[in-house]
């Protein structure tokens, strides 16, 4: 089977998977929406070593992405229900956390690399987020959401992205 083709059915199978899991997501179509589709995606076709009832996908902040990943909340994750959960500061408990979204707006001087040695994978839409130890960079490139994965860092938190995240993201560290 070609690459290409092999792509080809990789995205029809998540376009179905996303449509099916949530329409409503569909019908808002808002940048926040598919970010948060996205790093859904992102985290279901990852092997993740998960020792909890649920996979907690924790928001530095209430804001549009938080709002998008809500709206995915109980849709399953390695067989374990998405929970979301929003933080009011990087200083608040983020020991349920799996993965830990943190806005472009975020000023704070956040140890990356460190959050990734206690198992929590990190995510932004930030400039230059793999530069700095994240982990997952979201963010609109033109007309499309598109997606970075700091492979290294991955590692550190004990998550495996599958072959397939691999090749369709924009850039692999």
């Amino acid at each position: 089977m070609s690459a290409s083709y092999s792509r080809l059915i990789f995205l029809s199978l998540s376009l179905f998977a996303i449509f099916q899991t949530h329409s409503a997501i569909a019908q808002t179509s808002t940048v926040s929406s598919v970010k948060a589709v996205v790093l859904y995606n992102i985290a279901r076709y990852s092997n993740w070593e998960i020792y909890t009832q649920t996979f907690t996908a924790c928001f530095l902040y209430e804001g549009k992405m938080s709002k998008a990943m809500a709206e995915l909340s109980g849709n399953l994750i390695q067989s374990i229900p998405l929970k979301v959960e929003i933080l009011k500061s990087i200083d608040d408990d983020i020991t349920p956390c799996q993965l830990l979204y943190i806005p472009d707006t975020d000023r704070h001087n956040i140890n990356y690399s460190g959050l990734a040695d206690r198992g929590i994978l990190t995510a932004s839409d930030k400039p230059a987020f793999l530069e700095h130890g994240g982990a997952i960079a979201v963010y609109q490139n033109g007309e499309k959401v598109a997606f970075s994965i700091n492979r290294a860092v991955m590692k550190i938190a004990n998550v495996t992205p599958s072959s397939r995240l691999l090749y369709l993201a924009d850039e692999v560290r």
